[in-house]
């Protein structure tokens, strides 16, 4: 019984061993974004609720994809859904970076603004 143990504890060693050679070369090749200036992003939101999350979550992965850094600015258009909430919660998982000297930079703007409930 201690000799079947011991074995699969070698074979389990080994196992995690084997995995950690094979995955280092795959992560390695993901590109940091750490060095390079920034793009910023400027969202104008309102009743943005359904879109917003993924828009983000898009953002981020282009950018890491990329290898170039991403700030994204909001803008909220007095929204009554669940923008606010989504956005406070973006902000705790560190998935929007704002600052406000970033306000004047040259940016790309995105309206999310929802057409069929925005006011003129």
């Amino acid at each position: 019984m201690l000799y079947e143990l011991f074995t699969w504890l070698l074979v389990s060693y080994s196992c995690a061993g084997l995995i950690a050679l094979i995955a280092t070369p795959i992560v390695g090749r993901i590109p940091t974004v750490s060095g390079k200036t920034p793009i910023l992003v400027k969202l104008h939101l309102y009743q943005s609720a359904e879109q917003l999350e993924a828009v983000v979550r898009r953002l981020h992965f282009a950018s890491r994809k990329n290898g170039t850094p991403v700030r994204i600015l909001l803008a909220d258009h007095g929204s009554t859904d669940d923008t606010l909430a989504i956005i406070k919660i973006l902000e705790r998982n560190k998935l929007l970076f704002t600052t406000e000297e970033s306000a004047s930079a040259p940016a790309y703007v995105l309206d999310l603004r929802n057409p069929s409930t925005s006011e003129s």
